[in-house]
């Protein structure tokens, strides 16, 4: 039975082909670099070989701990480097255009982040660039490489789901947005900076929608002004449709928020004021360091799964 799922397997391997790999060079040196890039680099066996930041004590600590590439004191300082053919822009969403349009302008393929542009007018210039470049321009949307979801979009290739008639992921956390300040004052949060991956997701196994409604909202006494919780709703010219319900206002399992926390308290006697506890039940429902659940829905699939020989 085990070696049915050998096509998941296959399908759930990240490799880079040799004919693939390029030098990298990093544009910011912040915790998502630190704690999440450079290991991802590492463990695919990618060279570093520069980091920018604009804060040169933070990139000087990075690169240190990670022991690789070389500290630039500027853009133009690592722009300038010829080994540097892909650039991964990790910056606050203000500051990315600016960097991705001059990445661009010296040749160079670039891997910005989400939100890719502030406007759909910035970003289709920027990809106009690119085009015209011949250069690949990828934002890192990485929620649709997490195995579960590789694992299920493989399955239903294969059939063994059938056809898919509705998508849901809900999510239901705290989220604390004052660890990264320029958040607070954006005018567009959680869709832009959370949910976007959801929606990235979706889009993936259903194609693009015919229709798309949401709504949004924000949390009594939250910091960010913009919204931090929102449920989209989409239907798609198959007939399919699919919900995203994504609420970062979720109060913590415990009786007094930490020290400088916005979270809320729970009320005293409340009866979820305690050491928060996973569901065994939900094991197989994420992947590591996911709190997002799919569901697929539809018919059941034709065939039993295969099993050996």
């Amino acid at each position: 039975m085990i070696d049915g799922f050998g096509p998941i397997a296959d399908a759930c391997r990240i490799e880079v082909p040799d004919a693939h790999r390029r030098p990298i060079a990093i544009v910011g040196a912040g915790a998502i670099v630190d704690v999440a890039h450079l290991p991802a680099y590492r463990a695919a066996g990618l060279e570093v070989v520069g980091l920018h930041d604009h804060h040169p004590g933070r990139a000087t600590e990075v690169v240190g701990r990670h022991g690789t590439g070389k500290v630039h004191d500027s853009l133009e300082d690592l722009l300038a480097e010829d080994r540097v053919r892909v650039v991964n822009v990790a910056v606050t969403a203000s500051a990315q255009p600016g960097i991705v349009r001059r990445v661009l302008e010296s040749g160079r393929h670039v891997l910005p982040r989400e939100p890719f542009a502030p406007d759909p007018a910035t970003g289709q210039a920027l990809v106009e660039l690119a085009e015209a470049r011949g250069l690949a321009l990828v934002v890192n949307q990485r929620l649709r490489f997490e195995e579960g979801m590789v694992a299920a979009h493989r399955m239903v290739e294969l059939g063994w789901i059938g056809e898919v008639t509705a998508m849901s992921i809900a999510v239901n956390i705290w989220t604390e947005w004052t660890d990264w300040p320029w958040m607070l004052g954006v005018p567009s949060l959680e869709v832009m900076v959370y949910s976007i991956h959801c929606h990235d997701v979706v889009r993936w196994f259903l194609g693009e929608p015919s229709l798309v409604f949401n709504a949004a909202g924000r949390t009594p006494g939250q910091a960010p002004i913009a919204e931090t919780r929102s449920v989209t709703t989409s239907t798609y010219p198959s007939g399919a449709v699919s919900v995203i319900h994504a609420n970062h206002g979720t109060a913590r399992a415990t009786t007094s928020p930490p020290s400088g926390s916005t979270a809320p308290a729970a009320p005293s006697g409340a009866p979820w004021a305690v050491p928060a506890r996973r569901d065994p039940r939900r094991r197989g429902c994420r992947g590591p360091g996911r709190s997002s659940t799919p569901r697929l829905c539809g018919p059941r699939p034709p065939a039993p799964l295969p099993g050996p020989g």
